[in-house]
């Protein structure tokens, strides 16, 4: 089992006692993994196999199609943002001695020979003409990458033959043509093909079933620190690589201290290629032990039909019900199995329901996807099952003919249980079209779905360490994409996003999405987004010159109601009170859910919110309403910048049916606001000094968030001005406040304390909006 001992740099980011030790992740982990050596040798989308029990590792490059490293000794140094809480470090690297290493270029060929990288930059998948990456399969703790180069499909099962010793097992599809293979790189080094022995040969080329293939050189030592200690020296270095099965025609080749390896066209084949360094100072000698033919080599074809389960114990946890203090909403918990053999953690990214309604699987920052069953009216025993693991930080997440899809950094991964034991046994790349860096904050969020069954995600921006600027911007990053149902076709639909943690579509296929204060966002927004919209961050634009305005969001939230915002989500289904039709949206930061009022005026749409009042148990990000029960489920987990109480919830918000008090519509007019809300008001004890307006802009500037400022001046602070009348309709249910001195601004708000008829106590609440256009 994979033992990770997590170091705690940053408890405050991951939240009091959330850094675990002993988790296990399973059979691979997917992160941006930083190799020993050569420098800059980061795989942005890389998957680290667990060798043996913690023995070893290997990693590959899903972009490249290359292995980017293999080690033995030890498993992964657990560190990053998800694992320690640590901003600015890209992600974990190899425990133990590296054996080998490929330079962060493509680790194939093209169909005309070359390996010089061809993207238009150094983020992203090759071109599908040259390969593609398709997925994995899982059986017990095997692990086998499936991926195809130049429509040749190969499988492998990476192993561990011993100290400094790894090892691919390979099935490599019917070829047509030949194949090339890159298999490790040494810079600076030498190399060449000669008789399996002490020594690196000295030819250039040979036969794969005859020869090895060797590197020799330095690695470079450690520099010292400031105060002059703890440096290391260069190290002497060796690798020998030789080839068991070979088909026939297999060839080495070395050149520039690169070895590749190139398949004839033939029939397909099983080979398996073992890589052998010895410690520093010895011989090649203890690679021909390793070479010695095998009666049959085992297919790695033959492990992807299912196998052992891994997690074969269930969870059973206790679910509670919300007491009924009369309110018309009430929070139920889906009580999280927080405690598990694995200790893996519970930070709920993204959920929804299967078909049945009795299932949901939820996917979690940690990389896991869990199934709960026992969801329905009454909450009693739940039963959860851990179905995936390693994941790259499962944001996102949508059911799809009851098939499982994951969107993680990397790719939007589709899970299936190959052998119906309840785990999923294919881990299958349905999408990894999107550019990844290694920064530690770039975020990918959501998945959605609209109408006609295409994806929607959107990504963050590459925010510094701090939370100022950027570092290396690449040509997804503040992008809002759609995805055909099938897949194959790919758009971005709005760019300018900093850290967007949510979005939502509408039964009409309107597209929302909020995004976090920071450079250019001065403060959270609500943005209802129109295709080649930009959305507020110029260096996230992706347009030259960079533009000098931007689309206006719906609204802006002051820091007191969203310093960090979630999702959002469409009320639908007629069960939940008189919100039906409306869009919700969440908070992260203050654990809230509000109902949104928005209108358009003069061709532009602006609106308002009122908090519901409950409050979640963790930072809330994922709406969704219940296919069978009608009621509002939320998800959500506690990192930084929150006021969760808990590192993850799963909650119900449930509509007991008793009257509301909560504004339901708003309209902005020329002198005040028309308020309508869900139940009547009284009459006699509607006064206009019950209401209070004030008013206040922000800046648009690159600096992190942004003070207030009075409109009418621009000095620091909020203008306050007098509600003179107070009216109410014919059904008491509108109210319409006189506000002489309104005018077009970047927020305000209405405190309110409004009398319902048969209800002994005023209901306080507050109204936050944004006017650009006073109505009639």
């Amino acid at each position: 089992m994979f033992r990770s001992v997590c170091l705690i740099l940053a408890v405050a980011a991951l939240g009091a006692g959330e850094a675990r030790k002993g988790t296990d992740y399973g059979p691979f982990l997917t992160y941006s993994i930083v190799g020993q050596w050569p420098k800059g040798n980061t795989a942005p989308k890389g998957i680290a196999v667990r060798l043996g029990d913690d023995q070893g590792g290997m990693c590959f490059d899903t972009d490249l199609l290359r292995w980017q490293a293999g080690w033995t000794g030890g498993y992964l140094k657990l560190v990053g943002v998800t694992f320690t809480g640590a901003h600015g470090v890209p992600g974990p690297s190899p425990e133990g001695r590296q054996v080998f290493a490929t330079t962060p270029t493509p680790g194939i060929a093209s169909p005309a020979g070359d390996v010089k990288d061809p993207r238009s930059e150094p983020f992203g998948p090759l071109p599908t003409e040259w390969g593609r990456w398709q997925g994995l399969y899982l059986h017990g703790d095997q692990v086998v990458l499936h991926y195809s180069v130049n429509q040749v499909e190969l499988h492998e099962l990476p192993g561990l033959e011993g100290p400094g010793t790894i090892s691919r097992t390979i099935r490599i599809g019917e070829r047509t043509k030949p194949i090339t293979l890159v298999i490790a790189e040494l810079p600076g080094g030498t190399g060449g093909v000669g008789p399996v022995g002490d020594a690196p040969g000295t030819d250039a080329q040979g036969d794969a079933g005859r020869t090895m293939a060797a590197l020799a050189g330095k690695l470079p030592g450690k520099p010292a620190g400031k105060d002059g200690k703890g440096g290391t020296p260069e190290s002497p270095y060796v690798l020998g690589v030789g080839l068991i099965g070979a088909p026939e025609g297999a060839t080495w080749s070395v050149k520039d201290a690169r070895i590749q390896l190139t398949f004839p066209a033939g029939k397909a084949a099983v080979c398996k290629l073992v890589l052998h360094s010895p410690d520093a100072g010895e011989s090649l000698s203890g690679l021909a032990p390793f070479l010695k033919p095998a009666a049959a080599l085992a297919d790695p074809l033959t492990l992807t039909k299912g196998g052992p389960a891994r997690w074969a114990e269930t969870i059973t946890t206790q679910g509670s019900m919300g007491a009924d203090s009369g309110a018309a909403y009430v929070v139920d918990t889906v009580t999280s199995p927080e405690k598990n053999p694995w200790k893996a953690g519970t930070r709920w990214g993204g959920f929804d329901f299967f078909a049945d309604g009795k299932r949901a699987a939820l996917s979690t920052w940690d990389g896991d996807v869990w199934i709960v069953s026992g969801l329905g009216a009454q909450f009693g025993q739940f039963t959860w099952k851990r179905y995936a693991t390693g994941l790259f930080q499962g944001l996102g997440l949508k059911i799809v003919d009851d098939l499982v899809y994951v969107h993680g950094r990397d790719q939007i991964t589709r899970l299936k249980d190959l052998d119906g034991d309840g785990e999923a046994d294919s881990y299958e790349n349905f999408f990894n079209g999107i550019h990844v860096t290694p920064n530690f904050h770039e975020f990918a969020f959501e998945l959605q779905t609209d109408a006609a069954g295409n994806f929607y995600f959107i990504k963050g921006g590459p925010v510094r360490p701090g939370g100022r600027g950027f570092e290396t911007i690449s040509e997804h990053h503040g992008c809002l994409f759609k995805l055909s149902k099938d897949g194959s076709k790919f758009e971005v639909i709005a760019t300018g996003f900093r850290a967007p943690n949510g979005i939502g579509v509408g039964p009409d296929g309107t597209v929302t999405t909020g995004d976090n204060e920071g450079s250019w966002t001065p403060k959270c927004r609500l943005n209802w987004v129109k295709p080649g919209g930009f959305y507020g961050v110029p260096p996230l634009s992706h347009r030259t010159p960079p533009p000098t305005d931007f689309d206006k969001p719906v609204l802006w939230f002051p820091k007191n109601i969203s310093n960090s915002d979630g999702g959002q989500g469409w009320v639908t289904g007629g069960k939940w009170g008189p919100l039906d039709g409306h869009l919700l949206h969440s908070s992260y930061g203050t654990c809230m859910i509000f109902n949104v009022m928005h209108e358009v005026i003069d061709g532009t749409r602006q609106g308002a919110v009122v908090r519901i009042p409950v409050k979640l148990d963790s930072g809330t990000m994922r709406l969704r309403f219940h296919p069978q029960d009608g009621q509002l489920y939320a998800v959500g987990l506690k990192g930084w910048q929150t006021s969760a109480g808990l590192q993850g919830a799963f909650q119900r918000v449930r509509y007991t049916g008793k009257p509301a008090y909560l504004a339901k519509d708003l309209a902005v007019k020329k002198d005040g606001f028309e308020i309508t809300f869900t139940d009547p008001l009284d009459p006699a004890e509607t006064k206009a000094d019950s209401f209070s307006v004030s008013i206040w802009d922000y800046k648009w500037t690159e600096a992190y968030g942004c003070e207030d400022f009075k409109v009418s001046d621009g000095t620091k602070g909020r203008d306050k001005i007098e509600v003179t009348e107070a009216t109410l309709s014919k059904d008491n249910r509108t109210l319409r406040l006189t506000v002489p001195g309104l005018k077009p601004c970047w927020n305000y708000v209405i405190t309110a304390k409004p009398a319902f008829a048969g209800n002994p106590k005023p209901v306080d609440q507050e109204i936050y909006g944004t006017i650009y256009n006073l109505g009639k």
